[in-house]
């Protein structure tokens, strides 16, 4: 399958004004410990399904962050249909085994609390966030449908083999890698990309952002959640 590159300009769309986040504290059978916020529609039902996004945040994925995060997710009318995940980053990092197995925890006890549409989670991540986003995509598969993020630079320290494999393991999920116009090794790293995901038939789309660059900060409110709208199928 060959990779879908899209050209988009950006507008930027703006729902109804959010609360501040509120956090909870989540510790893992393991002694990991995060917290974390969600995001629910205002008219939340119970015995609803709902679509529901985990998010890896830019930044230092403190609180203060994280509700950067959610103010921008809920920048969109679309988000007014999901739930919403954020966590704040582990003492140890995300980048552990003991972190990974705790974030599976965590997404089995999110399924039990809510009503899961599909009993799986869109993913997605920009900035830094991106470097969990994308090690997570590959190693905890079996809870995402979709992917959508915005930097593809962590793939840079992947080995070409390791890409083909994570596609090959991952063909049920679809991705979306956005960048922007001007962001010429990113356009670049992605499409290469691409490339090696599609001897898998593994579906990679790239949606090149119209006047931006490698910092799609900017753009990001409204336009990640269309994006993740779009993959989702919605």
């Amino acid at each position: 399958m060959l990779a879908l590159i899209a050209f988009i300009s950006v507008t930027a769309s703006h729902g109804q004004a959010s609360s501040e986040a509120t956090f909870e504290h989540y510790k893992a059978f393991n002694n990991i410990e995060f917290d974390y916020t969600i995001l629910m529609p205002a008219s939340y039902d119970a015995d609803q399904e709902y679509p529901a996004l985990f998010v890896f945040s830019d930044g230092e994925m403190d609180r203060e962050s994280v509700s950067r995060a959610a103010e921008d997710m809920f920048g969109s009318s679309a988000a007014a249909e999901w739930l919403i995940i954020l966590p704040t980053i582990p003492e140890d990092s995300w980048h552990t085994h003991p972190a990974h197995h705790a974030l599976e925890a965590f997404l089995e006890q999110i399924k039990d609390d809510y009503n899961v549409e599909g009993d799986t989670f869109h993913l997605t991540s920009f900035g830094e966030g991106s470097r969990a986003g994308i090690t997570y995509a590959s190693m905890s598969s079996t809870f995402w449908s979709s992917f959508t993020f915005t930097n593809p630079r962590p793939w840079e320290n992947w080995q070409d083999r390791d890409i083909e494999r994570a596609s090959d393991r991952n063909k049920h999920i679809s991705y979306r890698v956005v960048v922007g116009e001007n962001d010429q090794e990113g356009k670049a790293l992605a499409e290469k990309v691409a490339e090696l995901f599609s001897k898998s038939d593994a579906p990679l789309t790239i949606e090149v952002v119209a006047g931006e660059g490698t910092n799609l900060r900017q753009a990001l409110t409204g336009l990640l959640m269309a994006e993740v709208q779009k993959n989702a199928g919605r």
